[in-house]
């Protein structure tokens, strides 16, 4: 068995591309090329050539050890869908004309499928080459080879032309199998830049500190070096399809940008899980080393690099390795799974977060949340089912706060109410809000955490937490939690009011500090809501392929003019709707701007791929018991769905032409629309280009956002953050005793704002 190279390109190449890619390389006996499209991975022979796929070519397969217990040549079919394909076969599933992913079916058990498919992606990265063995001793003197090259040959010196014109003719030349590469750049991978540097990690051997190459697995129960550093691209980096940091950067300080590193896992045993580096304008960081222990279990383990700055994840790299009773070929690799920063030409325009939190879901079924920005940093796992129920309640109990048994708002016209009620629903909310806490928090692996986290957010008067979602469909009242000790009973539990004599929320905290109730259980303070006395911000993160987008800090308008959408629902219950709509208008023909009005489907749709920096929906909204199917309800009862913001090619007239609106999804009456219904939008809107999205928690009644919505776009016009305003709008509707302005949750970077171009 000889061991052969693989040319690993994205999808996203282009003919001529991948022509070039293979002209540049020297070698003998390697002609296939594995086809990576949104993580799944397909072995094709020459490229994407859809011609191939009409010429009725014999494609053949390889053995990958033990997955494929035969060594013989293997025929590949080529089937239009994974369940059409017959036993004991490799297909080649096709999906719109295109290659989509290696198929190996050995009986009825499908879920073979599954390990071929983690196996090669094990051992590819990007446009790097990657060894793989493959059967081809029965090929050498083969008819069917010969025919193969004979046809890849034609096709390839054939006259290729770009979109300006020009023409290509490459024969095939073969890719040289590559071994001890050291920290060599990949030079041979045209750089454009040779200035341009990237986030470099891969794991080696403790004892003699060999890189890995990333087709080995790892062996159970042994010791580990994880290295990272940025720099020039390295030939042993894991990072799959890794994306250089720009050249240019801005003007920094000359001691350097301070970073921090900290690994989490629930898999692997991390000894020294925190380091520094610093970034400066131009040249390598200093490298960092992590020892780490695999696990006992045989199997996939993943583990986390968070790369912070001021508390700020700028990006955060996944770890994926298979651990085997000794080191096998079933690969680990590594992939950026969230960012705020594309290329860390903005790093140094983050503002600092005072704690930040990330939330992800775990392959067992638990939640894992890392908490960086106190004394004592960490990670825990939560039970999914535990926090759900906490979830669950919280949000049952806030609607039970909006509406009363009939259904009927609880408040008056105005959103006002009594002193009595309010009273009575803070208790409410703080019952369970430190339920939310306790739930996540208070565990005794990690209380030293849960202390370090409260003594954190007490230091400072209002704060902002950060919390990414590196799970997007994952959504937590984080607004909702409150933090201080407290003895839960109705009857003697206090609540003190005393902030709300103040127009703003940090001068209403100011009395906490020295309040004579401040250490009482039995009062509940104002300033133990998250909501109310920090800024909770919940960036959205784009990450495609393993290509990271960057947050967005200011949206800017044309010629100063502001364009804005609003996309309605006519329905005769919306009794607000024509006076609310005209208001809307009216602020933004006072800032010299257009309103796009679109009550009905086909005026939506329309709309929506219009230049705008705000994109408004008054409507209603709904889903299935799953919320897997949700939709908004706009015009008399028409539905705009997730996947129909593909359909219009949003992304082609907001991302690819840089418009970035803020939109705000103002749901009224629409109880079945949950925020996990939302989270079905929020990865759409997001990958259309939006810079953030405002939701709620629970249904609302139109009084309420009627009063919230031209609150919040009047502050958004008029340039004010995106954070604060919602944080001042909640404490305006505290102070006429209504706890209400906690439905609504941003998820954008809370220093969003709009700008004059």
């Amino acid at each position: 068995m000889r061991r052969y190279d693989f040319i690993v390109v994205p999808e996203t190449l282009t003919v001529r591309e991948t022509l070039r890619l293979l002209k540049r390389v020297n070698g003998e006996a390697s002609w296939f090329i594995v086809i990576d499209r949104e993580g799944t991975y397909g072995a094709i022979l020459a490229g994407v050539l859809a011609q191939m796929v009409k010429s009725e070519l014999r494609w053949f397969g390889f053995d990958l050890n033990s997955t494929l217990d035969q060594s013989a040549v293997w025929p590949v079919r080529i089937v239009s869908s994974a369940e059409s394909a017959p036993p004991g076969e490799i297909v080649l599933v096709m999906q719109n004309d295109r290659p989509y992913a290696l198929f190996y079916q050995p009986d009825e058990d499908r879920g073979a499928f599954q390990d071929l498919s983690g196996m090669i992606k094990g051992v590819v990265s990007g446009t790097r080459v990657v060894d793989v063995e493959i059967a081809l001793e029965a090929l050498e003197a083969s008819e069917d080879r010969r025919s193969m090259e004979a046809t890849f040959e034609d096709l390839t010196t054939a006259a290729l032309s770009d979109e300006r014109g020009d023409t290509a003719s490459f024969g095939l030349e073969y890719l040289p199998a590559s071994r001890d590469l050291g920290d060599l750049p990949v030079d041979d991978l045209e750089i454009t830049d040779a200035r341009a540097r990237y986030v470099n990690t891969w794991i080696t051997s403790y004892v003699d500190g060999e890189p890995l190459p990333r087709w080995r697995s790892l062996a159970r129960n042994r010791r580990y070096s994880v290295q990272l550093h940025i720099g020039p691209l390295l030939r042993q980096s894991i990072v799959v399809s890794p994306r250089p940091i720009d050249p240019d950067l801005p003007p920094i300080p000359e001691e350097g940008l301070l970073l921090r590193v900290k690994l989490f896992s629930s898999d692997f045993a991390i000894e020294n899980d925190t380091a520094e580096l610093h970034l400066f304008r131009t040249g390598a960081t200093e490298r960092l080393h992590f020892a780490v222990t695999t696990p006992e279990i045989v199997g996939l383990a993943r583990m986390r690099a968070g790369i912070y700055y001021q508390n700020n994840l700028v990006q955060s790299i996944l770890f994926h390795a298979w651990i085997d009773e000794e080191e096998g070929d079933r690969g680990h690799w590594a992939e950026v799974e969230y960012s705020l920063s594309e290329d860390f030409a903005d790093i140094a325009q983050l503002e600092p977060r005072r704690v930040g939190v990330f939330v992800n879901d775990n392959p067992d079924g638990t939640h894992m949340v890392g908490v960086v920005g106190t004394q004592t940093e960490g990670a825990l796992d939560i039970g999914r089912d535990k926090m759900g129920e906490a979830v669950t309640e919280f949000r049952a109990k806030l609607l039970g706060i909006v509406m009363d048994d009939q259904q009927k708002y609880r408040y008056r016209k105005d959103n006002s109410g009594d002193e009595t009620q309010l009273i009575e629903d803070l208790k409410t909310l703080a019952y369970l809000g430190t339920n939310l806490y306790q739930t996540i928090f208070y565990q005794e692996e990690v209380i030293d955490l849960t202390a370090q986290l409260r003594e954190a957010l007490s230091a400072t008067l209002t704060s902002v937490i950060q919390v990414a979602r590196l799970s997007s469909d994952f959504v937590f009242p984080w607004a909702g939690i409150y933090d201080r000790r407290l003895l839960i009973d109705r009857g003697k539990n206090k609540v003190c009011l005393e902030p709300l004599k103040h127009n703003t929320p940090e001068a209403g905290f100011q009395e906490c500090a020295t309040c004579a109730h401040a250490n009482d259980p039995n009062t509940i303070c104002l300033a133990g809501f998250w909501g109310l006395r920090h800024i909770v911000e919940q960036p959205l993160s784009v990450v495609k392929d393993g290509r990271p987008t960057s947050v967005v800090q200011v949206i800017k308008t044309t010629d100063g003019k502001p364009l804005a959408s609003i996309n309605v629902y006519t329905g005769d219950d919306f009794k607000l709707r024509v006076a609310h709509q005209q208001w809307i208008a009216e602020r933004i023909k006072q800032k010299g701007g257009a309103l796009i009005l679109s009550d009905t489907l086909t005026e939506v749709h329309r709309g929506l791929r219009s230049p705008q920096q705000l994109c408004y929906f008054y409507c209603h909204g709904g889903s299935s018991p799953s919320s897997k199917n949700p939709w908004l309800t706009v015009g008399r009862d028409e539905r705009l769905m997730p996947p129909d913001l593909y359909g219009l090619g949003l992304d082609e007239a907001w991302r690819f032409k840089n418009v970035r609106p803020l939109v705000f999804i103002n749901a009224c009456h629409s109880i079945e629309f949950t925020p996990e219904a939302l989270s079905a939008f929020l990865p759409r809107f997001a990958t259309a280009g939006a810079s953030g999205i405002i939701g709620t928690e629970v249904s609302v009644f139109e009084p309420l956002a009627v009063e919230f919505g031209e609150g919040l776009i009047q502050a958004f016009l008029d340039g004010e953050p995106v954070g604060p305003a919602v944080q001042r709008l909640r404490w305006q509707l505290l102070r006429k005793y209504n706890v209400l302005g906690l439905v609504y949750t941003p998820y954008c970077y809370a220093d969003l704002r709009l700008v004059p171009a």
